[in-house]
């Protein structure tokens, strides 16, 4: 078996047992999985790669069936993830971006956080499919 054929990327959702599906891209290599992230190829979350800022971390959200989780943030003594970005796209009421950061201005400084609410505006008025 080649190295190519060994290793795989496949799109998944997380198994957890919470109300929200968050789109997963998990690397798979000899049978086992060796990295979970989120869909990078979501146009709200494209391009952007995780970061670190001081900010809040919500947790035990309630989230609307059909919401779709895109990525979360841990807090530094908390090591469950918790989500941080979502969105929901709805027949007729058009699509919903959520992004739980943006509490001070060293969030607001970062430029992975600057471009994904430019993606996620971006995304909410059909700018990007």
């Amino acid at each position: 078996m080649s190295d190519l054929e060994a290793r795989a990327e496949r799109k998944t959702v997380c198994n957890r047992d919470c109300p929200d599906v968050c789109s997963i891209v998990a690397t798979v290599e000899n049978g086992r999985v060796t990295r979970l992230r989120g869909d990078p190829d979501h146009p709200v979350t494209r391009g952007v790669e995780s970061f670190a800022c001081e900010d809040e971390a919500y947790a035990q959200m309630d989230l609307a069936a059909g919401v779709e989780v895109l990525a979360r943030a841990r807090a530094r003594d908390d090591e469950r993830g918790h989500p941080a970005v979502f969105v929901q796209e709805a027949r007729f009421r058009g699509r919903t971006a959520y992004i739980a950061l943006g509490h001070g201005a060293s969030t607001f400084d970062h430029p992975a956080y600057r471009r994904l609410v430019s993606q996620a505006a971006g995304w909410c008025c059909r700018m990007s499919s």
